[in-house]
């Protein structure tokens, strides 16, 4: 048997957690295993996911994902590939501007949430923020690995690096930067961070040809 467990909190203080075990060579069938974990103390109910056909099963019961309290989605690489591609495709510099004005309100939400983390740890420092608790999540969300290369505020200024960066690997082969809703996110989230409107360049990328992507955030 391989067991793979992940686990939430749900809105009544109780933990749900999810396990996928390969019973392919074990002595032990499902609904046995399902009531030896029934019997154990503490444990309330246990549901069995069936496969919907044979050698494919996923998660049908749960309702929500939830990361550090806040309701989270799952999108595999068709549909924000289609997301993303699909509006520079369809409009054009219009879709790219469009991307980076979306990505800095959502890094705008993103920098009041760590703000908030951040208050509850005794941290105010805005650059503390970005490397102790930005950095983290970012790479939890799979969005790609956040290096902080450089971060002052006096002047505000922050040089990141990001290896493997989701919404530029779409664009391998490009042969020029294709970062514009994660260069919103780092504009959004550092302006709010360092208290006033931040823009972000894009100086290397992997879409052409670059080890990683790196982003130089300074005032707008």
């Amino acid at each position: 048997m391989v067991p793979m467990m992940q686990y939430n909190v749900d809105d009544n203080g109780e933990i749900v957690g999810l396990g996928f075990v390969d019973l392919t060579c074990a002595d032990i069938s499902i609904d046995e295993l399902s009531e030896k974990i029934q019997s154990i103390e503490g444990i309330k109910k246990v549901q069995i996911l069936h496969p919907t056909v044979e050698g494919f099963v996923a998660d049908y019961l749960s309702s929500e994902l939830v990361l550090a309290g806040d309701r989270t989605i799952i999108m595999r690489r068709p549909g924000y590939e289609g997301l993303i591609v699909g509006i520079k495709t369809q409009f054009g510099a219009a879709g790219e501007t469009f991307l980076y004005h979306t990505g800095y309100e959502a890094g705008i939400r993103y920098g009041k949430s760590h703000q908030e983390f951040a208050g509850k740890l005794g941290i105010k420092d805005p650059v503390q923020i970005l490397r102790k608790i930005s950095t983290p999540l970012y790479a939890s969300m799979g969005l790609g690995i956040l290096e902080v290369v450089e971060a002052n505020m006096k002047p505000p200024r922050a040089v990141i690096r990001i290896y493997k960066s989701f919404e530029c690997e779409l664009g391998v082969g490009a042969k020029k930067p294709y970062s514009n809703f994660i260069r919103g996110i780092f504009a959004g989230l550092l302006a709010q961070l360092f208290n006033r409107r931040m823009e972000a360049k894009e100086r290397n990328c992997i879409a052409k040809g670059d080890k990683y992507c790196e982003l130089e955030m300074t005032p707008e």
